[in-house]
């Protein structure tokens, strides 16, 4: 089972990083006038409880924007957002740089602390149940791609990758389910580089992430560790702004 998503087209050249760049003009955008400001005229005057989310939103963008990522490759790979209207000489995805997304990094990131995205469906799932959820999400029937999340029990780190293809594994000693992902912690941009092992023979039905020379247990039924998939159409869409020169012709009246 494979999206036909690629790394080194469909992915980003540069890495995940750290900095707090979230706005309360990307918390309008996402929610609205009414719940950012409470007096709009003569001059914007922000809720208290405005500024204390774009602080906390801020110390998670301190620790990365893997969110953005994942996101913004999905609306670029779906075909929603086009390379060109962020970048004029970016023809593919791998073309953009970080300052041409950064502030949508940032908006996609944010929408995760809000309903739909946050907790649209218990965390705590049995791993097996998320599999397919990947399953049914990767078949062609779905009516959009999937972010896949990890978290530990009180949410203090969490991570988000995209799943772009499954593989069922057959060996003399195991057997397993490969779900291959871009990860924007990693540089790679060869295909299947990156990849969780399921084992679901395992009792406890382990979920290993083989990224690096020692494989990383990321959660299995009796750990703390968290798994959920996340539908692309829970994310509200970022409204880019018109590049420059990009904007409506000016009309000059005699």
């Amino acid at each position: 089972m494979d999206t036909g998503f690629r790394l080194n087209i469909d992915g980003f050249a540069f890495t995940n990083y750290k900095k707090a760049d979230y706005s309360l003009s990307l918390l309008r955008d996402l929610k609205g006038d009414d719940y950012v400001y409470k007096s709009t005229h003569p001059e914007l005057i922000p809720y208290e409880r405005a500024k204390g989310k774009v602080k906390t939103i801020n110390d998670s963008l301190s620790c990365g924007h893997c969110a953005g990522f994942v996101i913004s490759s999905l609306y670029f790979f779906s075909g929603v957002d086009t390379p060109s209207d962020f970048n004029p000489n970016a023809s593919i995805t791998h073309d953009l740089l970080q300052p041409d997304v950064a502030e949508m990094f940032a908006y996609y990131t944010g929408a995760g602390f809000f309903p739909p995205v946050r907790e649209p469906v218990p965390w705590a799932r049995d791993h097996l149940s998320v599999l397919e959820d990947l399953f049914i999400g990767m078949s062609g029937n779905a009516p959009d791609y999937l972010d896949l999340g990890f978290c530990n029990k009180d949410y203090y780190c969490c991570h988000g990758v995209t799943p772009y293809a499954i593989r069922w594994r057959v060996s003399p000693k195991t057997t397993a389910y490969l779900v291959y992902i871009y990860d924007s912690n990693g540089n790679s941009t060869d295909w299947g580089n990156d990849n969780l092992a399921i084992y679901p023979d395992d009792p406890d039905f382990a979920w290993i992430y083989f990224k690096s020379k020692e494989p990383v247990c990321i959660g299995r039924k009796s750990s703390p560790n968290l798994l959920q998939v996340l539908p692309l159409s829970l994310y509200k869409k970022y409204k880019a702004p018109p590049l420059e020169g990009n904007g409506p012709e000016e009309t000059t009246i005699a």
